[in-house]
């Protein structure tokens, strides 16, 4: 018995050795006649088309891969933010600018690194990438945003009336309400850094009862209005 079903496993594996050999033979002969039939020059055409479509297909499968990997590291970087752990981001979104430069989300990570930047007060620094996002975005509200992000660069950097300027062109250019609030907000709040209160308080109570700025500015007007209070011990 032994004997017996080690001749019925040689005589698979034979059988099988001989359909992989008759299945290439049966290729070979395909390609040959189709070769007799239809010349050399149409062959090499469709083993052409057939690597052009390979190379397409693993191109589109390198590009899902590298977006998953890209947006993978976007996130990272943000979580990196909410943890206040600015240097690790920069240097997450630093690789992720340098190893997916053709993704969608570079945009968006030069803008984090401008934030990440300007909170380790490289000032410098966080203005450039913000002004190389500027450059590749073409949606309005988010190129509003990111010169929103430059005006608190100039006012880190005490350029306070060059704020002041931008936001300004910045009101008559916007139509939402929000962002219009928000601007109003932080004009009026550049306003203080001038030491020009009265236009501080007359622009705070522009902002609309039922905007997200209006408790804010109403702390802001209630300080601008209260009277100061006299020294204890005045001098003289």
């Amino acid at each position: 018995m032994p004997e017996q079903r080690i001749h019925q496993k040689e005589l698979k594996k034979r059988l099988k050795e001989d359909e992989v050999a008759v299945f290439l033979q049966e290729i070979r002969d395909s390609v040959r006649d189709y070769l007799e039939k239809y010349g050399r020059i149409t062959f090499w055409t469709v083993v052409g088309v057939c690597l052009l479509v390979g190379v397409t297909l693993l191109w589109r499968w390198k590009g899902a891969t590298d977006f998953e990997a890209a947006q993978e590291t976007y996130s990272t970087a943000a979580t990196l933010i909410d943890r206040g752990d600015y240097g690790s981001a920069q240097t997450t979104l630093t690789e992720l600018i340098e190893r997916f430069s053709g993704q969608d989300c570079v945009s968006a990570a030069y803008v984090l690194r401008g934030f990440a930047r300007h909170k380790q007060k490289d000032y410098d620094g966080a203005f450039a990438d913000y002004q190389t996002a500027l450059q590749m975005v073409e949606d309005l509200p988010t190129r509003y945003s990111i010169r929103l992000a430059l005006v608190q660069i100039h006012r880190s950097q005490g350029d306070t009336q060059t704020a002041v300027t931008e936001l300004e062109s910045l009101r008559s250019e916007v139509d939402s309400p929000e962002m219009r609030d928000q601007i109003t907000f932080l004009l009026a709040q550049c306003k203080e850094d001038l030491n020009q209160p009265q236009e501080a308080l007359a622009l705070y109570e522009e902002i609309p009862s039922d905007s997200n700025y209006r408790s804010q500015a109403r702390n802001r007007i209630t300080w601008l209005k209260t009277e100061p209070v006299p020294a204890v011990n005045p001098v003289g």
